[in-house]
Order: structure tokens, then C-alpha cells, then sequence
């Protein structure tokens, strides 16, 4: 015990030792990746597949807006829809000779690394408490949705959420509580947390929703408050609108598969039942329902309403964590709200405001209780075995889960296809050009372009391309653009017209829109980190001094 002890006083007494022990806590949650295999979860091939389309866009483009060699060339927008600025850290790992499987565990390990340190310097950001911060970062690093994120499902756009939510926490909390001039940090949260996951940015704004509205009388007797709030928001929304301008613009523009398929009648049968809300295993009845929310925030839950300590921003965060957990059940009455809330797909993805807010929250309630460091020793290797339960079950189960291979690309639930798009009708079509005339005509791919050389003795001939179309594909003739629109079968469509012959190149050429909102968000974001800078570097280094 004398050992632990002096451990422990060396880890709180140190800076580097508590940065040891942050990454002592990744490698123990990234347990199961040292496997000589990669381990199956549910959307693993979808995002190995988007990791595959950004590597092997290097050398032709370095930020596609299409993945041309998906669909034997037809091509896929997943770009278009789903952020995939992180995915760029294991295609670029891949790029330089590491296989994918490997590039993808070693971007788990670093999700899983800076989901604990962004926890870690929210919390002692909020509390102004080492301890506290400790504490969260166990509870956050073991957390039972959060591995089942990870491994089980895979879900890389939610797990990377999970690195930016503690942030946009730490943000509202300075524009509420304390100094609103700190609002760059949800700025940062938020920005991240849009170009990680939309529907986890789509959660978290309901819960930024819920947290101004209890806190109202705040902004209206400090109105300076509401104004950094907007401040923020409309910083955010020029940070990431390189990817949110041209997805609205996709979307008005086309009709997706995703926009047109009705979840309503799924997302109340998807309700995790009461009984099975604090399980540590993967149930077997319903394999894609995650694990329970996990016995540490049963026992935090306890110590909450067991100790009276009066501090407004812990206990918001524990019955808005709660009443999330409450409504991810079938205790909720999901029948009558499924209209609204059916866009978030599944009620248990409201497990991750649980766990975020319950892990912020847990750890400063235990830094209040604790009243010398015998008891605080105590509670950590507590709050240590309860939370490792979820941890030890999780890694088994992912560990005997059946090995991955990636074969070819794969599309998941299709949600970006056009909806005038049949796939057993392009796998049979093949790489071939149609015409509604009979031209002559011959074509090559080159790189992410298509060329056609033809002649034309007709008024009205137009071209069927073997490409899916979204909005921005072009062709040119010499310096003459030619209407492109989408054909019948949802590929792209050249008019020719009366043009007897020529060389026709056809590529995504981008819209207006694209190139607009990338030199915006460039500008926005450059400008942002040199006020953080400005602002925030002698106050840095007086932190670094006082820390060390």
C-alpha cells in the first residue's frame, strides 16, 4: 500500500507524471488493438473503406470531394457528407507503407489518448482541481460506451466526438459560470465535434440547448454572455463551413438515400430496456444494442444523493445525465416523440451525454467529498476497479469478436447514393459510355478524369457516363463547358447536342460553393488561432510556470 501511496503523490505532484499516467490509461483502454488482427466491429469496412478513398487520392488530389475509385470508378461523395479530416491521420500513416489495419489501430490508440487528455484538461479547467481532473479522465478513459464506441461499433465518427464534447462542456461552462472571454474554447469543441460526427454535434446542441435555457436568468442579467454565445457560433459555423456549406448544398440540390428513408418505424423498438441499462456485456439478444452505461456511475449516482454538496454546474450535469439514460430506455414514451427524434437513429447513442457529463461531474462531486489524501487515494483506486469492469468486459468480448478484412471498398447503408441509383445496375453496366444516339466514339480514365473522343452527326446527342452524379461534375470541350445534368439511371449526363466531333474531358470540377467556403474557413480559422495566441500566450506561460 506504501507503494500506491508514493506512486500516487508523484503522480499528483508531478506535471510529466500525470501525463505518464494519461497515457498509461490509453494504453490500458486501447487493450484489445494489440491483437495481431484487426477485431470486427459494426462500421469498421465503412470507415476502413473512407480511410482506403483519401489514401489513394494522394498524389491526384489532396482534398476530394469524390472517392473516384469506389464503385470500380464510379464514385462515392462520401466526402461530401461525412467529415473525414481526421481519417486523413491513418490514410497518411497507410500512405507512407503501413498497412491499413495497423494505421487504423494506432489511430484508435491516439482517439482513445485524446478522448482522456481533453477530459483531463476540461475538468481541471472547470475545477481548478488536479484531483478531480485525475478522477474524470479514469471514469472517461473506461467508460462503457465509450469502448463500445471505439471497438464494438466501430463508430469512428462518434469516438472522435468523444474528444471534443469534454471542450464544448468546458466552453458553455466559462460563458455560463465564469470568465465568457474563455468562449474560443467552445469554439474549438464545437468545431471539432461538427467535423468528427454530425449527429453527436446534433446531441450536444440539444444539450448546449438544455444548459442556457436552466442557466437564462445568467444571460439576461449578464448580457455579454449571450453575445460571446453568438460570438461562438458564428465563428464555428465559419471554422467548418468548408464541409457544412457544400453538404447543404448537396442536399437541396439531390435526393439521397439517406434523406429519404424513414427511421420512425425502427427507433422505438431500438429502446434499450430498463433492466439492461447498467450491464457491463454486449446483450445477446440484440447484438447492436451497446453495453450498459457501466457500475461506476451507478455508484456515482449514489455518492451524489448521498452528499449534499452545493455546487449548481454538478448536479445540472447529473440529472441531465440521467434523464438522458432514462430516455435512451423503454421506460421513455418514444411513440410520441419518434416524429422529432427519430434523426438521431438510436435513443442509446443519448449514452454519450451521459457519460460525458457523469464523468465532468463525477470527478469534481469526489474532489468536494475527499478531505485529505488518505481518503482521496481511496476513492481512486475505487473509482479504478469499478470503472475497469467495464474496461475488462469490453476488451473480451472485442478481443473473441471475429477478425477484419477489407476486399474491396464498402458502402455501409449507401446513405450518399443518389436515389436514382441502382447498383446491380451499374455492377452490370460496367466502365462503358451510352449514348441515345449511335456516335462513335472511344474513352480513357486518367487519374480522377474521364476523356472522350467522338463524332457526332446528330442535333440532339447527349452521353451516359459511368459516373454517379452529384453537383460540381464538369466537361469540357477545348474551352467550351457543356451542360452537365443527371441521367434516368443517377449518373452523370453530357449534352453534346449538334457538336459533330471533339475531345470531351469530364472530372469533378467542384462548385462555387466549395472553393468559396474552404477560403473562408482558411481565413476563419487562421485568424482565430492567431487571437488565441495573442490573447492567451503570457497567461500560458504563467499557468506552465505555476503548474510546474
Amino acid at each position: 500500500m506504501k507503494f500506491v501511496s508514493n506512486l500516487y503523490d508523484k503522480i499528483m505532484n508531478s506535471k510529466r507524471n500525470r501525463i505518464t499516467f494519461l497515457v498509461f490509461l490509453a494504453i490500458l483502454s486501447s487493450a484489445s488493438i494489440f491483437t495481431i488482427t484487426l477485431k470486427y466491429g459494426h462500421d469498421i469496412l465503412f470507415h476502413l473503406s473512407r480511410i482506403k478513398g483519401i489514401k489513394e487520392s494522394f498524389g491526384i488530389e489532396l482534398f476530394p470531394s469524390i472517392y473516384s475509385n469506389y464503385l470500380n470508378g464510379y464514385g462515392y461523395a462520401n466526402p461530401l457528407f461525412y467529415p473525414d479530416i481526421f481519417l486523413y491521420i491513418p490514410a497518411f500513416i497507410h500512405y507512407i507503407g503501413i498497412d491499413i489495419y495497423t494505421s487504423y489501430k494506432i489511430f484508435l490508440f491516439l482517439i482513445n489518448l485524446f478522448s482522456i487528455i481533453t477530459m483531463y484538461i476540461s475538468v481541471k479547467g472547470i475545477s481548478k482541481n488536479k484531483y478531480a481532473a485525475i478522477i474524470s479522465s479514469i471514469i472517461y478513459a473506461f467508460a462503457s460506451y465509450r469502448l463500445v464506441d471505439v471497438f464494438s461499433r466501430a463508430a469512428i465518427g462518434e469516438a472522435l466526438a468523444f474528444i471534443f464534447a469534454p471542450l464544448v462542456v468546458y466552453g458553455i461552462y466559462e460563458i455560463i459560470y465564469q470568465d465568457y472571454k474563455k468562449f474560443y474554447i467552445l469554439v474549438i469543441g464545437m468545431s471539432g465535434l461538427i467535423l468528427s460526427h454530425v449527429l453527436s454535434t446534433f446531441i450536444i446542441c440539444l444539450l448546449l440547448l438544455v444548459l442556457v435555457t436552466i442557466n437564462f436568468k445568467k444571460f439576461i442579467n449578464e448580457k455579454q454572455r449571450i453575445k460571446y454565445l453568438i460570438v461562438s457560433a458564428l465563428i464555428t459555423l465559419l471554422i467548418t463551413g468548408y464541409f457544412i456549406f457544400p453538404m447543404l448544398e448537396q442536399m437541396i440540390s439531390g435526393k439521397y438515400v439517406f434523406n429519404n428513408v424513414s427511421q420512425i418505424s425502427e427507433i422505438t423498438s431500438r429502446t434499450v430496456p430498463f433492466y439492461a441499462l447498467f450491464l457491463e456485456i454486449i446483450l445477446p439478444i440484440k447484438p447492436w444494442i451497446p453495453a450498459g452505461i457501466g457500475i461506476v456511475f451507478i455508484y456515482l449516482t449514489i455518492l451524489k444523493f448521498k452528499n449534499k454538496i452545493k455546487d449548481e454546474f454538478v448536479t445540472e450535469c447529473f440529472i441531465i445525465g440521467i434523464v438522458c439514460l432514462i430516455l435512451s430506455s423503454n421506460l421513455f414514451p418514444w411513440k410520441i416523440f419518434e416524429s422529432i427524434l427519430s434523426i438521431i437513429q438510436f435513443p442509446w447513442r443519448l449514452y454519450f451525454v451521459t457519460t460525458l457529463l457523469l464523468s465532468i461531474a463525477g470527478g469534481i462531486l469526489i474532489s468536494k467529498i475527499c478531505k485529505n489524501e488518505k481518503t482521496k487515494l481511496n476513492k481512486l483506486l475505487l473509482i479504478f476497479c469499478l470503472s475497469s469492469i467495464s474496461l475488462i468486459t469490453i476488451t473480451i468480448t472485442t478481443i473473441l469478436s471475429g477478425n477484419t478484412t477489407l476486399d474491396n471498398y464498402y458502402l455501409g447503408l449507401k446513405e450518399y447514393l443518389p436515389l436514382k441509383v441502382d447498383l446491380d445496375y451499374i455492377k452490370n453496366r460496367g466502365n462503358v459510355i451510352t449514348s441515345n444516339n449511335t456516335i462513335s466514339f472511344t474513352h480513357e480514365t486518367i487519374d480522377n478524369k474521364i476523356v472522350v473522343d467522338f463524332k457526332n452527326d446528330y442535333d440532339d446527342t447527349s452521353i451516359e457516363l459511368p459516373l454517379i452524379y452529384y453537383k460540381g461534375y464538369g466537361a469540357k470541350i477545348e474551352d467550351k463547358y457543356l451542360d452537365v445534368k443527371e441521367s434516368d439511371n443517377g449518373l452523370v449526363l453530357v449534352e453534346i447536342g449538334s457538336i459533330d466531333e471533339g475531345t470531351i474531358t469530364v472530372e469533378y470540377i467542384k462548385t462555387p460553393t466549395i472553393y468559396i467556403s474552404r477560403g473562408i474557413s482558411i481565413i476563419s480559422a487562421t485568424t482565430f488561432l492567431i487571437y488565441i495566441y495573442i490573447i492567451n500566450g503570457k497567461e500560458s506561460k504563467n499557468e506552465k510556470e505555476k503548474d510546474n
